[in-house]
């Protein structure tokens, strides 16, 4: 013990019982006989431990479900309430926890051996595999015998997905004004990993469905109060897949440490109506037709089914539509030296977006001029 911490007692009889140890600890006593006139010379050091009774066991065991993965597990606990005197009245200290853990398909068991720590890893696991996992405390007198602790385990299938899902409310994501989504998850208690945990982390893997294959993935990532266990993800867009996974950031031992709480869960926003077509050009323009040339929506908003091509003879006012399936478009039967107003709107089965528009002159006269 500290200085800080020795208390003094005074008995006027040669026995003196002590009756307030704290658990594991090393204590020394020092005696010294007092008159009226003072103190003498101190005694020498008694040292003991306080120490466990007969086939007492370890206590608050956890296996953080946090700190499960496909090869490895976390095992902490306490030593168990102590007292000075086990029943025979030996003195011993706690050498050791020892924990054996064996897997359905082993055919030994495995020893590990940890002190002083109150924690410990075992790796070098088998992935989806069940351990069977027994701890006991070991003394310094071979009499002195801890009871066993038996514990099962599942290590995470080899690609460390845990079976928990995040909850997702999709119920709005389609909503006219604000469309979004709800993530919500189990929290993580204290024996899950829970009294290591500095904040959530909520990671949402963005795929957009009409743009797959041409441009790599986005990955939004946020941090969440470890004392919050929900989360408003507000920039939906449609025709979007979204790849859902809740972390933990721990700090065990000075290490900062990010695991999965939870395996990825998806949801699919619904198709919208694309916006405008891009570029409209004009090619090959001579009396009677010209060819249109466009491309595609900067955002599909979902998978384009056709293109509505409108013309308008800006003089007499006279439309035609057509609908097309993509670009290019060759317009015939115009009349010479006219100007012609076009729109291309795209759509898809989510709605019909805006047109783009451009206008053309066609050449004058009838036929094409004679080669020199």
């Amino acid at each position: 013990t500290s200085p800080s911490s020795i208390p003094s007692s005074f008995s006027i009889q040669p026995v003196f019982e002590f009756d307030t140890p704290e658990p594991n600890v090393n204590y020394m006593i020092d005696i010294t006989a007092c008159n009226g006139v003072g103190c003498g010379d101190v005694s020498e050091t008694v040292e003991f431990s306080s120490i466990t009774t007969r086939l007492a066991k370890l206590t608050n065991i956890c296996a953080p479900r946090a700190l499960i993965n496909a090869t490895s597990f976390f095992l902490t606990w306490a030593y168990p309430e102590l007292a000075v005197n086990p029943p025979n009245g030996e003195i011993a200290d706690i050498v050791e926890v020892q924990i054996t853990y064996r897997s359905e398909a082993a055919n030994e068991d495995i020893v590990t051996e940890q002190f002083p720590s109150l924690n410990v890893t075992i790796s070098g696991l088998l992935s989806d595999m069940m351990y069977t996992v027994t701890m006991h405390v070991v003394y310094s007198q071979p009499s002195l015998s801890g009871e066993d602790v038996i514990l099962s385990i599942q290590t995470l299938p080899e690609d460390n997905q845990p079976e928990e899902r995040p909850q997702i409310d999709e119920s709005l994501i389609a909503d006219s004004v604000n469309p979004h989504i709800n993530i919500s998850w189990n929290p993580l208690l204290v024996c899950e990993g829970g009294e290591y945990l500095e904040t959530y982390v909520v990671e949402i893997r963005i795929t957009n469905r009409a743009l797959r294959g041409k441009r790599a993935d986005d990955v939004d990532t946020f941090d969440v109060d470890k004392d919050t266990t929900s989360f408003q993800y507000n920039e939906v867009q449609p025709f979007t897949t979204y790849d859902t996974q809740v972390f933990a950031n721990l700090i065990i031992d000075g290490r900062n440490l990010r695991v999965a709480l939870t395996s990825t869960l998806s949801v699919v926003s619904p198709e919208s109506a694309p916006t405008e077509p891009r570029d409209l050009q004009f090619s090959d323009t001579n009396y009677t037709r010209v060819t249109l040339t466009w491309n595609p929506p900067e955002r599909p908003n979902g998978i384009i089914t056709n293109y509505t091509i409108t013309r308008v003879e800006v003089e007499s006012g006279n439309t035609t539509e057509e609908t097309v399936s993509n670009s290019p478009y060759i317009q015939m039967n115009l009349i010479g030296n006219r100007e012609y107003m076009f729109k291309v709107k795209a759509a898809t089965n989510g709605g019909i977006g805006p047109d783009t528009i451009n206008s053309v002159t066609t050449l004058s006269g009838v036929f094409p001029p004679r080669q020199p």
